[in-house]
């Protein structure tokens, strides 16, 4: 399965067959664009002091690093790297201390880039307080995998060491992070003194020296991931900012929708008066089976209204049922129109509501797909993403399959 031309053919389709504003079709052309690039991001977050721009750093190596400020005046720091092995591009965006802007703030900055997001890395050095469990699962609400990086831990004999990774090892499991995703790193070791003596022990002197990073456990997760299900998680993430895009499509014409009670008024009269003026029954049904046909068809174009179908056939199998038992008169014909249009608009605007993402070009039921496609224990796989809750917020959670 080629996920990331899954993922192009839909935004494709759905920008081609729907009448879209500016700021919605240069939300799709990039993500188009992060799909033709291959550009997988990964973001660090955590307190300030953890280690994060050590992290990103030690990451990057000879990396192509700029600074950028992002929507709401944040400085955030960007470094591109190649990764040969999968030809997908890293992006590693090193954000500021969840601590260091004021609450409000830094939950939006938060949300904004986890949701953009392919690959969060959840920096601590040391027992997680309980500013840092509260970020934690508020980022894990973005639905996108977390490693969880214990950094500094040159900093901690072994003994303190076990004793830490035991308490973030009974966190982690409460917020459903797996052990494998636990990593161990010192990504800035603090500089040792070293004795250097000649080969005729004459000179004897003692210097600083800094040690290397400790860092590749957490760069061979991250290959591994990239290696394994990457497409698949750069393609399931363009996905799910277009199932958003498309929730944002869905509300604007639901809200574009004038009052029921003005609608069916209208709707009932021009029934009415068509039923009235009608010579015979079997017209009664078609002129009244077609108003509510057209009704479906131009206020549901584009979106799947599958059971609104289904309504509209009940409608006529109705509307024969009466002319069936004799019901010929404009009277009794005025009164089902008049049952039936606040029920039929009412399920229209209902299911307005929740058909988004979920229609013919529609990125959730990819999404499903893919999820479903991937091996037993891949982090995709243990991923449930459910596109949206009764309040609209997207939901993540890690199950063990």
């Amino acid at each position: 399965m080629d996920y990331l031309e899954l993922a192009s053919d839909r935004l494709a389709q759905y920008r081609a067959k729907h009448k879209l504003t500016d700021l919605e079709i240069g939300s799709i052309d990039a993500l188009q664009q992060k799909l033709e690039q291959r550009v997988f991001e990964i973001a660090a977050f955590g307190l300030v002091s953890r280690g994060k721009t050590a992290v990103i750093k030690a990451l990057s190596g000879n990396g192509e690093q700029l600074s950028t400020v992002d929507d709401r005046g944040q400085n955030l720091s960007v470094t591109t790297i190649q990764n040969p092995t999968s030809k997908i591009q890293i992006k590693l965006i090193d954000t500021p201390g969840l601590d260091k802007v004021d609450g409000e703030k830094s939950a939006a900055m938060a949300k904004s880039i986890a949701n953009q997001a392919d690959l969060i890395l959840f920096v601590i050095a040391g027992d997680m307080n309980r500013l840092e469990q509260e970020a934690l699962a508020q980022l894990r609400l973005s639905c996108k995998p977390v490693l969880l990086v214990l950094n500094k831990i040159d900093l901690y004999p072994e003994f303190d060491r076990a004793q830490i990774l035991a308490a973030i090892r009974v966190e982690a499991a409460r917020q459903a992070i797996l052990d494998d995703r636990i990593i161990l790193t010192a990504a800035q070791p603090n500089a040792v003194r070293v004795r250097i003596q000649s080969a005729d022990n004459t000179n004897i002197q003692e210097v600083w020296e800094q040690p290397e990073p400790q860092i590749q456990d957490l760069k061979l997760k991250i290959l591994d991931i990239l290696n394994r299900e990457g497409k698949a998680l750069l393609a399931v993430n363009v996905l799910r900012a277009l199932a958003q895009i498309q929730q944002s499509v869905s509300q604007n014409q639901l809200a574009s929708l004038p009052p029921l009670q003005t609608s069916a008024a209208i709707m009932f009269t021009c029934k009415s008066i068509a039923l009235i003026v009608s010579p015979s029954i079997w017209l009664d049904m078609a002129i009244s089976s077609g108003i509510d046909v057209a009704i479906l068809t131009v206020w549901g174009r584009g979106q799947n209204l599958t059971r609104l179908w289904l309504w509209c056939s009940s409608i006529v199998i109705n509307s024969l049922f009466l002319a069936a038992l004799g019901w010929e008169s404009s009277l009794s014909q005025i009164t089902w129109a008049g049952i039936s249009l606040p029920l039929m608009w009412r399920s229209l605007q209902t299911e307005l509501g929740q058909s988004s993402g979920l229609g013919k070009y529609g990125a959730t039921p990819i999404i499903l797909s893919i999820a479903q496609s991937m091996p037993k224990g891949s982090i995709l796989g243990r991923i449930y993403c459910s596109p949206k809750t009764d309040a609209g917020n997207d939901v993540g959670m890690e199950v063990g399959v």
